[in-house]
C-alpha cells in the first residue's frame, strides 16, 4: 500500500497538520451512523414495499412481470457497473487523513465511475431489443431502466464520499429515503393518469434523476465536503492525480465488485432464469411474494447494525463469553417480529396475500400459484432469521474472506438450482432456489463462527419460547384452515399477528428465558435512545434468573 494511504492518527492535545482531516471518536461516529442508517432502512423498506403493492395492483401480470425482470437484470448489472467503487471509496477515504490524498480519491473515483455508468447504461439501452426478445418482454422497459441504472450508479459513488468521512446522513437522505419515496410518489401520480408500464418506467427515471441532482447539489453546497479544491490549491498543495492512488482504489474496488455481484445474485438470478425460460407472466407471481418473504428476515437485518459494532468491540477485547451472550440475546429477540410474520405467511398464505394486495388478487390471471410460492420462500427467510445476525458477527470477527466464500456459495446454489428446477417446476423451482440459497449463507456463517470461537445462538432460552409459541399455533391454525376451511378476514389477520407478538413475549417470561445478556441489549438500546428505560428494567427484574441459575454463554466452556 502506498505510504500516502497509511492512516494518520490525530491525537487529542496535539495540533493536527493543516493538510489533515480532524477525526471524531469512532464510537461517536458509530452510534450516530447506525441510528441514521437504521432509520433510512426502515423508510426504504416501507417505500419499496408500497411500490411493489402499487405496481401489482395497477398493472396486469404480463406488464408487472416484464418490469420486475427489467429491475432484476439492471439491479444485477449495477453490481458490475459500479466496479465496487462505493465501498472502496468509503474505505480509502476513511483510511487517510491527508486532505489532498482524499481529493485525489474523489477525482479518480469520478473518473472511473462516470464512464463505467455511461457504458453500462449504453450497453443495456442498445441491447434492449435483444433482451426483450430473450425474455419475451418489451424493449422500452430496458431502455428506460438503462437510463435509471446509469443515474443510480453515479449517485451511489457521490454519497460514498460522505460515508468515507463517517457521515451516513447523505446516503440515508438521498438513496434510502428520497429515491424510494419519490419513486412511489411519482408512481401514484402517473399511474392515476394512465395505468401503463410507460408511466411506471417514467416514475423510476424521474426519481433517479432528481436523486442524483439532489446529491450533487448537496455535495457542492456549504453543507457538503469540509475540504474544497480551491482551499487546497490556495495552500499550495499538489492536487495532481497519482497512479498509486488509482491502483490502490482499484485493488479494493474490484474484489468488492465480485462480492456485491454474488450477494445481489440471490433472489435475482432465479428471477432472470425464470423469465428467460418461462417468460414474464410467471415472474409476476414469484416477484409479488418476495417482499413478504424478505419481511420475515427484516428484524435480523436491522438488528445486525447493532450487532456488528458490538461484535467488533468484544472481539477486540477478547471477551468471547460476552459476545456469545450478545449474539444469542439478539437472536432471541429478532423472533419477536419475525415469528408472527412467518407463522402468518406460512400457515395463512392466501389470506396474507389478499390482505397485502387486494380482494380477488389470487383470482387474477397469473397469481394463482402465489400462496405456495410464499410458503416456500418464507422457509428460507425464517432459516436466515433463526441463525441470527451471523453475517454481522463474522464481519465483527474480521473474517471477511470466509464471508466472501459464503456469498459465492450461496449465489452458486441459487444459480445452479434455478437452472436445474425451473425447466420442470417453473416459478416453484425459482422459489426453492431462493429458499435454499437464502438459508445456506447464515448456516455456513453460523458453523464457521462456532468452529472459530465455540459460540452459537442455540440454547434453551432461545428455543423454549420458539417451540412454546410455534407448536400450538401450527396445531390451532392448521385445524381451523385445513379441517374447518376457515378463511380469516383482514381484521382477524391483524389480530392474529398481535396475539402471536404478545404470545412470544409471554413465552419468554413464562419459560424464564430472560438472561443477564438481556441487560446488555437493553443498555445498547438505551444508548441509542439516549434515555434509561426504567419501567422495562423494573419489570424485567421479576423474571430474571438468580445469579446461580443464570446460564452460561452458549458454546464451549
Amino acid at each position: 500500500m502506498p505510504p500516502s494511504l497509511e492512516p494518520k492518527e490525530v491525537r487529542g492535545g496535539k495540533t493536527s497538520p493543516a493538510h489533515a482531516v480532524e477525526e471524531r471518536h469512532p464510537l461517536a461516529s458509530l452510534g450516530h451512523g447506525s441510528v441514521v442508517t437504521l432509520i433510512g432502512q426502515v423508510v426504504m423498506v416501507g417505500a419499496l414495499f408500497g411500490t411493489r403493492v402499487l405496481l401489482v395492483t395497477s398493472l396486469n401480470a404480463q406488464f408487472y412481470g416484464d418490469l420486475a425482470l427489467g429491475l432484476a437484470i439492471t439491479g444485477l448489472l449495477s453490481s458490475l457497473g459500479s466496479l465496487g467503487l462505493p465501498s472502496a471509496v468509503a474505505r480509502q477515504l476513511a483510511h487517510t487523513t491527508d486532505v489532498s490524498e482524499r481529493w485525489r480519491i474523489v477525482v479518480h473515483s469520478l473518473t472511473l465511475a462516470a464512464p463505467a455508468a455511461a457504458l453500462t447504461g449504453a450497453i443495456v439501452f442498445v441491447a434492449a431489443p435483444e433482451l426483450a426478445l430473450w425474455f419475451q418482454g418489451t424493449p422500452v422497459v430496458y431502455q428506460f431502466l438503462a437510463v435509471n441504472l446509469s443515474l443510480g450508479l453515479i449517485s451511489g459513488v457521490v454519497t460514498s464520499f460522505f460515508q468515507g468521512n463517517e457521515d451516513a446522513f447523505p446516503n440515508m437522505l438521498f438513496n434510502q429515503i428520497l429515491n424510494p419515496v419519490l419513486t412511489i410518489g411519482f408512481l401514484m401520480l402517473l399511474l392515476a393518469r394512465a395505468a401503463s408500464i410507460e408511466s411506471a418506467l417514467m416514475a423510476y427515471v424521474v426519481a433517479g434523476m432528481l436523486t442524483l441532482v439532489g446529491a450533487t447539489a448537496y455535495t457542492v453546497s456549504p453543507f457538503g465536503f469540509p475540504w474544497k479544491r480551491g482551499e487546497l490549491a490556495s495552500k499550495g498543495q499538489s492536487l495532481d492525480p497519482k497512479a498509486s492512488t488509482l491502483l490502490a482504489l482499484l485493488a479494493f474496488s474490484l474484489p468488492l465488485m465480485l462480492v456485491g455481484l454474488s450477494t445481489a445474485a440471490v433472489g435475482t438470478v432465479d428471477t432472470i432464469v425464470l423469465g428467460a425460460l418461462r417468460g414474464p407472466a410467471p415472474v409476476a407471481a414469484y416477484n409479488a411474494v418476495l417482499p413478504l418473504a424478505r419481511l420475515v428476515a427484516l428484524a435480523v437485518t436491522a438488528l445486525g447494525y447493532i450487532m456488528l459494532p458490538v461484535a467488533a468491540r468484544l472481539h477486540r477485547l477478547g471477551d468471547m463469553p460476552e459476545l456469545g451472550r450478545s449474539y444469542a440475546t439478539i437472536t432471541k429477540w429478532v423472533m419477536l417480529i419475525s415469528l408472527p410474520f412467518f407463522l402468518l405467511f406460512f400457515l395463512l398464505p392466501a389470506a396474507s396475500l389478499t390482505f397485502v394486495y387486494r380482494a380477488g388478487f389470487l383470482a387474477t390471471p397469473g397469481y394463482g400459484s402465489a400462496p405456495l410460492l410464499l410458503q416456500v420462500t418464507c422457509l428460507g427467510s425464517f432459516a436466515f432469521t433463526i441463525a441470527g445476525p451471523s453475517t454481522a458477527v463474522l464481519i465483527g470477527l474480521g473474517k471477511l474472506r470466509l464471508l466472501v466464500v459464503n456469498t459465492f456459495v450461496s449465489a452458486g446454489a441459487d444459480a445452479g438450482l434455478s437452472l436445474a428446477l425451473i425447466p420442470f417446476w417453473g416459478s416453484l423451482g425459482a422459489a426453492v432456489a431462493f429458499a435454499v440459497a437464502t438459508a445456506l449463507l447464515p448456516i455456513l456463517c453460523t458453523i464457521q463462527i462456532y468452529l472459530l470461537t465455540g459460540i452459537h445462538p442455540f440454547s434453551g432460552p432461545r428455543l423454549r419460547p420458539l417451540v412454546l409459541v410455534t407448536a400450538p399455533t401450527v396445531a390451532i391454525l392448521g385445524l381451523l384452515t385445513w379441517w374447518a376451511h376457515w378463511v380469516p378476514s383482514n381484521l382477524e389477520l391483524v389480530g392474529i399477528f398481535f396475539v402471536l407478538f404478545a404470545a412470544y413475549l409471554f413465552a419468554v417470561l413464562l419459560t424464564r428465558s430472560l438472561e443477564a445478556g438481556d441487560h446488555h441489549l437493553l443498555r445498547v438500546v438505551e444508548g441509542y435512545l439516549g434515555r434509561e428505560l426504567t419501567f422495562v428494567r423494573r419489570f424485567g427484574r421479576r423474571f430474571l434468573p438468580t445469579p446461580e441459575d443464570a446460564p452460561a454463554a452458549p458454546g464451549r466452556t
